[in-house]
């Protein structure tokens, strides 16, 4: 299906000393106030790009997260994109979470979908490869441990790794990431890839086992973006391996 390329991408005149720092990463946060005869007003659930202008340079950006407050009056609100220089290529990787032994329940996990906003919700998780990971790489979350193992979904890292106090309580540092999390599955349904399926069409790669935060070959990457395309949404695109 066709899309109207102004229902992904908005468009922004900046500063030639704004636009720099954004190719710099020194400024990540873009706030703008919409009102309600805005043409984008009910399109920022389908918003992925931010073209900036500034003069003849335009540099096109990838919205990884929106988040909107209403204004004052009631007929605006305040739009908050954290974007990232739009790179032609991603590192893909592949969280792992067993709920059995995991900080993150099976209750938390039920609880960010109920409480989901634009289809999406932000978690902490910790990452083994962390030295070749970046903000705007793409992951997908396997459930490992019981029998409803398979991927629940995927998302964006908001931030680069950094480290934090272990989330089991060990004496020693770990590197986390902030993650955008969307393409949910709810739970109890089974609209997402199993680990099933993942071991037939690829059964050299060792699902089950491994670190969480691995960086996944380009191959495996190939496969699951052709195994997900019916399950993610039309407008969504994964990456390409580097």
């Amino acid at each position: 299906m066709e899309k109207d390329i102004n229902d992904i991408v908005v468009s922004l005149e900046v500063s030639n000393e704004e636009l720099e720092k954004v190719k710099q990463g020194e400024i990540w946060l873009i706030i703008i106030g919409i009102s309600k005869d805005n043409p984008y007003y009910d399109k920022l659930d389908s918003l992925k790009y931010m073209n900036l202008i500034a003069g003849e340079e335009v540099c096109l950006t990838r919205i990884l997260d929106i988040v909107t407050e209403p204004g004052d009056d009631g007929s605006s609100l305040t739009a908050t994109f954290n974007i990232i220089t739009l790179y032609n290529r991603y590192r893909n990787f592949l969280m792992r979470w067993n709920p059995a032994i995991s900080s993150f329940k099976e209750k938390d996990f039920e609880d960010c979908v109920k409480n989901q906003e634009r289809g999406r919700f932000h978690l902490k998780w910790s990452i083994y490869d962390w030295e070749k990971a970046r903000r705007g790489d793409t992951f997908y979350m396997l459930r490992v441990g019981d029998d409803k193992a398979g991927i629940v979904f995927r998302g964006f890292f908001l931030s680069d790794p950094y480290t934090g106090e272990d989330w089991a309580g060990a004496d020693r540092r770990r590197c986390y990431v902030d993650m955008v999390c969307q393409d949910v599955a709810n739970p109890g349904d089974e609209n997402f890839i199993s680990l099933k399926e993942l071991k037939k069409e690829f059964p050299n790669y060792n699902w089950k086992k491994g670190h969480s935060g691995e960086l996944l070959p380009d191959d495996v990457v190939e496969m699951l973006g052709s195994l997900t395309s019916p399950y993610l949404r039309e407008d969504d695109t994964v990456g390409e391996p580097y």
